[in-house]
C-alpha cells in the first residue's frame, strides 16, 4: 500500500478535466482503469457491488496500487500472488459484506472508516511499517477524484 497519497497538480487538473468532460463514471473509470477495467467490473458484478461500493472499489485499486496478483491488497493466502480478478473479486465481495455489517450496527462511524478498520486495520500483523494508518484517507482521497 502506499504511504499517504499526494497527487501532483498536473495529475489533479488532468483528472478533473477528464471528468469535466464525460459526467459519465463509465467513461472515467474506462479511461482511469485501462487494461484493467473489464475485470474489475465482472469481479464487482460476480459480487452485486455497484453504486457507491463500485466507487470503493476502484479507489480501493488506486489507494493500494498493487502489483500483479497483489491488485487490491488482500493478503488471505488464497488471494495473495493470485491475479486482478481474484483480488478484484476478493474487494468486491469485502465490501458488500462489510456494507451489512456497518448497516446492522447502527452506522455509527462512517461506511470507509468502518471498511478500512477492518479491510486495513491500524496495528495489523502484517503491517510492521504502519502503513495502514493512511488508508481510510488514501481511499477517501481517491473517492473524491473518481467521483462525477
Amino acid at each position: 500500500m502506499n504511504k499517504h497519497i499526494t497527487t501532483t497538480s498536473a495529475e489533479n487538473a488532468q483528472l478533473n478535466k477528464d471528468l469535466d468532460k464525460s459526467g459519465d463514471v463509465e467513461t472515467v473509470y474506462k479511461k482511469e482503469f485501462k487494461d484493467e477495467y473489464d475485470v474489475i467490473i465482472l469481479a464487482a458484478d460476480r459480487n452485486n457491488c455497484s453504486g457507491e461500493n463500485l466507487l470503493i472499489l476502484f479507489a480501493i485499486r488506486k489507494a493500494e496500487n498493487g502489483g500483479p496478483g497483489k491488485e487490491f491488497g488482500i493478503v488471505h493466502p488464497r488471494a495473495w500472488n493470485t491475479d486482478l480478478n481474484t483480488q478484484a473479486g476478493w474487494s468486491a465481495a469485502t465490501i458488500v459484506k462489510n456494507r451489512k455489517r456497518w448497516i446492522d450496527s447502527g452506522k455509527k462511524l462512517d461506511f470507509v472508516t468502518f471498511l478500512g478498520n477492518r479491510y486495513c486495520p491500524v496495528g495489523a500483523s502484517n503491517d510492521p511499517t504502519g502503513l495502514n494508518r493512511n488508508w481510510i484517507n488514501n481511499v477517501k482521497h481517491w473517492m473524491r477524484k473518481l467521483s462525477v
